[in-house]
């Protein structure tokens, strides 16, 4: 798995997700404490995109969690996380 993307290629683990290495380019960034600007490099970063039966599984969940109070949320947001803790050499 991990040399897969290393190499620059999509894993597709079905039933479950898509992982992809996306090149993120070199941008101006702010130290938040000493509001200093720095240039932030370039680097490779894992995204993460989930497979439609995760994302209901995951919705399901929402719902039990919220136990037996009868009512359901207003509004349920739907989003793809983006993991970006790993990074390719």
């Amino acid at each position: 798995m991990k040399d897969t993307l290393v190499q620059g290629e999509e894993l597709l683990i079905s039933g479950f997700g898509k992982f992809s290495v996306r090149q993120k380019n070199v941008r101006l960034g702010r130290n938040p404490q000493t509001k200093e600007s720095l240039i932030l490099a370039a680097r490779k970063v894992l995204g993460y995109y989930e497979t439609a039966s995760t994302r209901v599984l995951r919705q399901q969940q929402i719902f039990q969690s919220m136990g037996n109070s009868g009512r359901r949320p207003l509004l349920i947001l739907i989003f793809k996380p983006n993991l970006q803790f790993f990074q390719a050499q």
